[in-house]
């Protein structure tokens, strides 16, 4: 029937190209998702954590605070 047309021929390729293209896309889509998640969970961190209530100085008018 549609042997003789040149689109009947290719349409297998063109399907695997859109389904490469569309994994690659996914793929790029996931990857960069990824990235910026690790990025805003690295900024929100805290540098540091008190433990300890040890750890804590309050100081008023050059003077230390004590319990």
């Amino acid at each position: 029937m549609l042997s003789g047309f040149p689109w009947a021929i290719t349409t297998p390729m063109l399907r695997t190209e859109r389904r490469i293209k569309m994994v690659q896309a996914i793929w790029r889509t996931l990857a960069v998702s990824s990235l910026a998640g690790g990025l805003i969970w690295a900024t929100t961190r805290p540098i540091w954590v008190l433990r300890e209530s040890d750890q804590v100085v309050m100081k008023v008018n050059n003077s230390c605070l004590t319990k």
